[in-house]
């Protein structure tokens, strides 16, 4: 049965608490977390999809970002010619322009910051490296 990234997300991270406490004799501690304690720690947690592409940003797309968790994404730009790029950052611009109340504009880690405290999607347009996010 196919699962989403959430549940991938929160069962690998289960999995890795598991083996830190095994391997580190963090046993009765880490292995006492419940779901409900892994479900509030991903609910504080910043999680970015760097993957995001192929979204339209309709009523459908919004409400199951919603139900993700997902903090911010970095969103992948066109490759073909400078014009489709550009055109795709206008067409972020003016989407978060329409609706402040859902997207932000991320330049900075505490863009994400941010966006979480105020319930916001933090969107970067993607580039090769993650060298850009200053710690400001």
């Amino acid at each position: 049965m196919p699962s989403s990234r959430r549940e991938f997300i929160k069962s690998t991270s289960a999995l890795t608490m598991t083996s830190l406490a095994t391997t580190t004799g963090l046993t009765s501690s880490l292995l006492a977390a419940t779901k409900s304690d892994i479900e509030k720690r991903y609910a504080q947690a910043i999680i970015i999809d760097t993957l995001s592409f192929a979204f339209k940003w309709n009523d459908k797309d919004i409400e199951n970002w919603r139900r993700s968790g997902y903090t911010g994404i970095f969103e992948s730009l066109p490759r073909r010619t400078l014009k489709e790029a550009l055109d795709a950052l206008v067409t972020w611009h003016q989407r978060i322009a329409k609706q402040p109340d859902i997207f932000t504009m991320a330049l900075t880690a505490n863009d994400f910051k941010t966006a979480k405290s105020e319930g916001k999607l933090a969107v970067h347009s993607r580039k090769r490296s993650c060298s850009w996010i200053s710690k400001t």
